[in-house]
């Protein structure tokens, strides 16, 4: 389909990332746990709550800045923006309503892929960052139970976080971007019209998925 063709490098990326977990970890102090276990329920947080605030945001605040004229990596914008410009139009809409939507209505729950090298779910930067310097738990987990469960498979979705500076954020985004405008602007003017939707929808759920994965290493 036009979907799967335009998000294809992205999506073949996660299913690649997601083949190779092990058990998912999850750092936390004793409280926590304690209500976890009392309500049978792990609670996901919003994104505008956590600690970090800038979640989401910041990611897609550089992919707006790669669509500023002068901007190096501005060409797979540009290219749509002449070619195209109603589909432009429609894409910059959606972007500037989900900029803040998602921020505050993305709920996520932040696990660890245990060490792969050694098995094992101890990492002493998470226990002292996330395990209450630590004294507190680490939940160790089949992902397959968590992410597979066909209760939760219409509303959890997994995406890998890529630890990186904002440079190399700027080059994955512009590999994504270059593929979907190389792509939508080689078909057929019949198939812009029937499609268009659906490339608005693929390009507002490709920046989705480039700003939630983006966490910045400085």
């Amino acid at each position: 389909s036009v979907w799967d063709r335009l998000i294809s490098p992205i999506e073949s990326s996660r299913i690649a990332k997601k083949s190779e977990l092990k058990d998912l970890v999850h750092y936390t102090n004793y409280s926590a746990l304690e209500g976890i276990v009392q309500a049978r329920n792990i609670w996901f947080s919003l994104v505008s709550e956590m600690n970090d605030t800038s979640e989401i945001i910041a990611g897609k605040e550089i992919i707006e800045s790669l669509g500023d004229d002068g901007n190096p990596a501005s060409a797979p914008f540009l290219a749509i923006r002449e070619h195209d410009p109603q589909t432009w139009g429609l894409m910059s809409d959606v972007f500037r309503h989900r900029k803040n939507w998602d921020h505050k209505n993305t709920f996520v729950s932040c696990w660890s892929n245990c060490n792969t090298e050694y098995g094992s779910h101890d990492d002493l930067m998470m226990w002292r960052t996330y395990g209450n310097e630590g004294n507190g738990v680490a939940m160790v987990i089949d992902w397959e139970a968590f992410l597979d469960n066909p209760a939760h498979k219409d509303e959890l979705s997994f995406f890998p976080v890529f630890d990186e500076t904002t440079d190399d954020f700027i080059v994955r985004c512009t590999e994504q971007f270059n593929h979907f405008s190389s792509l939508w602007l080689s078909l057929s003017r019949d198939i812009y019209d029937a499609h268009r939707d659906v490339a608005v929808r693929a390009f507002s759920q490709l920046v989705f998925i480039l700003a939630v994965s983006h966490k910045d290493k400085s």
